[in-house]
């Protein structure tokens, strides 16, 4: 044969060789698509929304979430992509809100009970976080996720054993997110077994030991401990690493300012202690520590700390009874409890649960002037740290239409 009929099958041999693979390649790509979820518009405007969001563009971020909304309105993901940008600026109301126009355009989709309870705990509202929450867990969409909002709710309520039986079981079916066992050592502080704390607590070191609430609270399971050497050295251990890790978080000086009066140790006390109140001067309790070592060392300044523990005193007391009041039975039908529980939230900037109760008492009574003119104000000072953002809804079209 001659060489140029043997190059020309060669050329032949090899184009089929080409198509067929090409062909094979094809089929295999065609296969793997049909697996692939598909990238619907409302898909791809949550997409964006979420970048958005994490760019710090919260205006475009909620315009294109809205956008999804409006194009599908059943589909569960911009709705949530939405949700989870108002908690992140602090307007747990808001995505409330949101989370309600999901459940009245698809009340079936999927996980939303579990994202309605975690809603209403971020607004403080324990009644219905309670009740979606119990819900949630029974309907097991997302176990691990529901088991520790009801726990967490729970917890709230100071059901000491139902929380930790919750947060067993969350911890159990997820055990690699570590915020469920530090939830669960928050129980078990609460409940006055300090040895669970820190046997879950050191057995989480290894992993999370860069972490300020984990030492904080191996180093306030520690104080409460009988104080002996290998005791105490590790209280003032843990409780120094929070301090260091979170040097703005007043929590650890105090619990260490407690720890050295406890241990005799005034010196130390008095400045762990002044520490603490220069990071935070609201909080009662070290208003009181500090005024009883400023007087100790006949200090003039105990008189006007002791004077701010007073008031903050009652401060504090006042707004338990309101938030008690609030989640009695009866205690969201009581218009002055309602309104002055929004006001004193208000003042302590915690916006999105105070805006959360009047939005509930103004659907019952729109013509209330007074709680109106409050949430006109509270919403004001809400948005001043952040860019604008808008209400949810599906009234925002695509570009065009």
């Amino acid at each position: 044969m001659k060489p140029g009929k043997v190059i020309l099958i060669l050329k032949v041999i090899l184009i089929l060789i080409g198509i067929g693979v090409a062909v094979s390649g094809s089929a295999w790509w065609w296969r793997a698509a049909r697996k692939w979820p598909e990238v619907t518009p409302a898909i791809a405007y949550t997409q964006q929304g979420k970048r958005l969001a994490t760019e710090g563009n919260i205006t475009e971020a909620v315009v294109a979430f809205n956008r999804g909304i409006a194009l599908e309105p059943t589909n569960p993901q911009p709705y949530i992509g939405l949700a989870v940008l108002y908690e992140s600026v602090n307007r747990p109301d808001l995505a409330i809100e949101t989370l309600e126009q999901l459940r009245a355009a698809n009340p079936q989709a999927k996980g939303l009970s579990c994202r309605l309870a975690e809603a209403y705990l971020g607004a403080e509202d324990l009644p219905q976080a309670r009740d979606w929450g119990q819900k949630a867990v029974a309907e097991g969409a997302d176990p691990a996720r529901a088991h520790s909002v009801y726990g967490i709710t729970m917890l709230r309520f100071r059901y000491w054993d139902t929380a930790i039986q919750h947060l067993q079981q969350a911890w159990k079916l997820a055990p690699d997110d570590l915020d469920i066992p530090l939830t669960l050592m928050e129980a078990y502080l609460q409940q006055g077994d300090y040895a669970r704390v820190i046997q879950v607590g050191e057995q989480l070191l290894p992993r999370v030991g860069d972490s300020p609430r984990l030492h904080y609270k191996l180093g306030w399971a520690y104080c409460r401990q009988p104080q002996r050497g290998d005791t105490t050295e590790r209280a003032i251990t843990h409780l120094k690493k929070a301090s260091e890790l979170a040097p703005q978080w007043f929590e650890p000086y105090a619990e260490l300012g407690r720890l050295y009066r406890s241990l005799g140790n005034n010196a130390a006390a008095l400045d762990c202690f002044q520490r603490a109140w220069e990071l935070d001067p609201t909080a009662a309790g070290v208003a009181s520590n500090l005024a009883a070592l400023l007087r100790q060392r006949g200090d003039k300044r105990s008189a006007q700390v002791e004077a701010a523990f007073q008031r903050l005193l009652r401060a504090r007391e006042r707004f338990t009874a309101l938030r008690r009041g609030y989640n009695s039975p009866a205690g969201q039908e009581d218009r002055r409890n309602v309104i002055a529980l929004a006001a004193t939230e208000g003042r302590f900037r915690q916006y999105g649960t105070a805006l959360h109760r009047l939005q509930k008492w103004l659907s019952e009574d729109p013509a209330d002037l007074d709680a109106l003119a409050l949430y006109v104000r509270l919403d004001q000072e809400a948005r001043a740290r952040y860019p604008d953002y808008l209400r949810p809804g599906p009234g925002i079209s695509t570009p065009g239409r």
